[in-house]
């Protein structure tokens, strides 16, 4: 869940799936939004099949993932905190 007027602000890259979901994450967090994590029941599959494929998510999920490591580790301190999303 996000602040609308949070993702207003932002001007995302990401065209899908979990990719987008990473870059508002590491875009809010390098803004200086503060993160909440809202509990969340996952459950298996019990039928069907999984269209997941790693080798084509991979390559767009972790440019962001490492742009939130890097940055987060070494500007931790020294962001704006603003709400929570």
């Amino acid at each position: 869940m996000y602040r609308r007027s949070m993702l207003q602000r932002l001007q995302l890259e990401s065209q899908h799936g979990f990719e987008i979901s990473l870059e508002i994450t590491v875009r809010a967090f390098l803004t200086g939004y503060r993160i909440r994590e809202i509990p969340t029941t996952w459950r298996d599959r019990v039928r069907g099949r999984s269209k997941f494929r790693l080798a084509r998510w991979l390559p767009r999920y972790l440019p962001w993932y490492w742009l939130g490591l890097r940055q987060g580790l070494f500007h931790a301190g020294s962001r704006p905190v603003r709400p929570a999303l």
